[in-house]
C-alpha cells in the first residue's frame, strides 16, 4: 500500500457516516463505587457496602472506518472497498461510488 492510497483511504473515510458499535467489557469495583456510580442493586441484590462486586458495562464507540478500509484494501484490494461502501451508499448512487473507486483508486 503506497502513499496514494493512503491518502485516497483517509480522505474516503472522512465522508462515510458516523457509525457506533457496543463494547462490553467489566469492571470489578466496592459496593460504595457501585452504589457511587447510580447502581441500586446488582443482580437483584442490595448493595453491600463491603462487598466486591462485578459489573457488566457497555460503551458506545465510534467506528474507525479508515482502519477498516486500510484492512479491506490490504486483503482484497479496490473490490473490496466497493462491497465495505456498498451497505453504507444510498441505492440509486452506489453506481456512481463504483466507478468513482474504480477510475480515482491508486
Amino acid at each position: 500500500m503506497n502513499k496514494k492510497s493512503l491518502k485516497f483511504i483517509s480522505q474516503l473515510s472522512d465522508l462515510l457516516p458516523l457509525q457506533l458499535y457496543n463494547s462490553n467489557y467489566t469492571v470489578k469495583c466496592s459496593g460504595e463505587d457501585a452504589l457511587l456510580s447510580g447502581h441500586t442493586e446488582i443482580d437483584g441484590e442490595i448493595i453491600n457496602l463491603e462487598k466486591d462486586y462485578v459489573l457488566n458495562n457497555t460503551l458506545q464507540k465510534d467506528v474507525s472506518h479508515k482502519r477498516r478500509l486500510k484492512r479491506v484494501y490490504a486483503k482484497q484490494g479496490k473490490a473490496g472497498l466497493i462491497t465495505y461502501l456498498k451497505p453504507l451508499c444510498i441505492p440509486e448512487r452506489f453506481g456512481n461510488v463504483h466507478k468513482f473507486i474504480i477510475n480515482y483508486c491508486p
